[in-house]
């Protein structure tokens, strides 16, 4: 894990981070549509859907954008030191990650890192092309490189898989300029599921982001268990936790997630940041750990042998 921990910058108590010069991309919606919260429900489910799912890129916190899809959340960090890439979308849309980072006015070669939070086709579509094109370290959970190789070579990952690079364990951390990112290992959704916290920038005040690698648990008992133990153990860090950074901007996640967009976008001086909400923390928490509940007493349910 050497990689890992070498710093490529250090983080100093009151540094701001420093948002790169970018192009504002406010005000904008999906093609045809008044707000966002008006098309929510087809971003969620028309997944081929090209029309409505190129979304156009915006400016979410001063030193974070959204660059996915409608169906498939990415996000670009930026630092003192370059850009840090999280989740890489379906790759029927990969090309877009890459557009929507040059439609921001950065540059897609100054992506040090892509990070991946679950070794699903649908979050390592563009990874391939930001390894070996633009020269991005490419990290994930040591069980999901695995997970993502085998599904690779069975045939049946529908996607470019990525060569080996940063493999990413509980504890670790990666610091990019005055950035860190602090890695949670959180299995359940897939076998190395990671999350993991960092800082974002609003106006000069800092608030602490988190993003959730899977989304739901996976079949069977084991996954289940994993999954209830991991969102368990996130309930412990919920009193810090302001921002959740979706890697799917679903109802099951945040049913608010594009109205608050669309409450972003209409924002006037003063009034307190739509996505800062510790409460919507707490509240998906509950919900995750109901889910968990449901898919554990469904799998002890069934027959032995099965």
């Amino acid at each position: 894990m050497k990689n890992m921990k070498q710093a490529a910058g250090l983080i100093a108590a009151g540094v701001m981070v420093l948002a790169l010069p970018a192009t504002e991309v406010a005000g904008q919606t999906p093609a045809g549509a008044q707000t966002w919260a008006s098309v929510a429900q087809g971003l969620e489910e028309e997944r081929g859907n090209e029309a409505l799912q190129r979304v156009p890129p915006f400016k979410v916190f001063d030193n974070l954008y959204y660059v996915g899809v409608g169906y498939t959340g990415s996000w670009l960090l930026t630092t003192s030191d370059g850009l840090i890439l999280i989740e890489a979308v379906d790759q029927r849309y990969a090309d877009q990650v890459a557009r929507n980072i040059r439609t921001l006015g950065f540059d897609p070669n100054d992506v040090e890192y892509l990070i991946i939070g679950q070794a699903h086709a649908d979050h390592l579509g563009a990874a391939k092309q930001f390894q070996e094109e633009f020269g991005a370290r490419v990290g994930m959970g040591e069980a999901d490189w695995t997970f993502m190789e085998e599904t690779a070579a069975a045939g049946r990952l529908r996607a470019d898989a990525p060569k080996r690079d940063l493999v990413i364990r509980e504890g670790d951390t990666l610091t990019l300029g005055d950035t860190t990112l602090r890695f949670y290992s959180t299995p359940g959704h897939t076998p190395g599921t990671i999350s993991y916290e960092f800082p974002v920038v609003d106006g000069g005040t800092r608030h602490t982001a988190f993003v959730f690698g899977g989304s739901a648990p996976a079949g069977g008992l084991e996954a289940a268990e994993q999954f209830m133990a991991s969102v368990t153990r996130i309930e412990q860090m919920q009193d810090r936790m302001e921002v959740s950074v979706l890697n799917h901007a679903w109802q099951q996640m945040d049913p608010q997630f594009w109205s608050r967009v669309d409450r972003l976008q209409a924002r006037k001086p003063g009034e307190p940041h739509p996505f800062v909400d510790n409460a919507r923390f707490r509240a998906w928490i509950q919900e995750s750990k109901a889910e968990a509940t449901k898919a554990l007493e469904a799998a002890r349910a069934e027959p032995a042998g099965r």
